[in-house]
């Protein structure tokens, strides 16, 4: 998602600054708040797959994440029917319907993370007694979270100050396979903080017509051990 913000950044607002810092203060005026899905679905820790559209259908179709209170439906009665019945995954990398799919997508993440940690942040364990008394019988507390479910309906509304929230605002992916992210938030990084280390990344520039599959360039740095490879188009 860099890529895009900094390509939006350079096709509407102006010349990119000379530095990061420069960059996340100008951009953080214009938008000082950013969520990136695939920051968000892979900190879930549910969703295996983190492209948008396998995100998206766990989305629509998991009863855990249906169970959290999150309705967005299309208004039909002004006969808006495209996005409408069996149809509807045929409509994938449609720019209107990726971007259907975004918001939902994000929507339902946060509003699950809501529920699914406020369920466990809530309970109290009681460390005064023994194996017995540490907790209750699963199956009983299965019933009364079951039953306070019903009692107490989900807020549809999100919750932007729960912790899941709050921790992944403005954060960026750097990379998924080690969870780091670039932060957007200007006030909370200083200049020295914010630099980069380029000390573990290299840069292989391939000469017109040369195509090298992903493998043949692990094998030549194998013996430096583990790392990602990202094609840099």
């Amino acid at each position: 998602m860099i890529y895009d913000i900094i390509y939006l950044y350079n096709q509407f607002v102006g010349d990119l600054p000379k530095t990061y810092l420069e960059f996340i203060k100008e951009w953080n005026t214009l938008f000082p708040g950013v969520y990136d899905n695939k920051v968000l679905s892979s900190a879930a820790e549910y969703f295996g797959r983190t492209d948008l559209g396998k995100v998206y259908e766990k989305c629509l179709n998991d009863e855990r994440i249906k169970a959290s209170g999150m309705r967005i439906v299309f208004d039909l009665r002004m006969g808006f029917r495209n996005y409408e019945g069996s149809e509807l995954l045929s409509h994938y990398h449609e720019a209107a319907f990726d971007a259907y799919m975004t918001g939902y997508s994000y929507a339902n993440i946060l509003k699950y993370k809501e529920v699914d940690k406020g369920k466990f942040a809530n309970q109290k364990t009681n460390n005064n007694g023994g194996k017995g008394s540490a907790s209750k019988n699963k199956a009983e507390n299965a019933k009364e979270e079951e039953k306070k479910g019903a009692e107490d309906p989900v807020n549809p509304r999100i919750n932007y100050q729960h912790s899941f929230a709050k921790k992944y605002f403005n954060k960026v992916m750097l990379s998924p396979y080690t969870m780091e992210f670039y932060n957007l938030d200007p006030s909370q990084q200083d200049e020295e903080s914010a630099e980069k280390n380029y000390n573990n990344i290299v840069w292989v520039q391939m000469e017109d017509g040369i195509e090298v599959m992903a493998d043949k360039i692990a094998q030549r740095f194998d013996e430096f051990g583990d790392f990602n490879i990202f094609k840099d188009s």
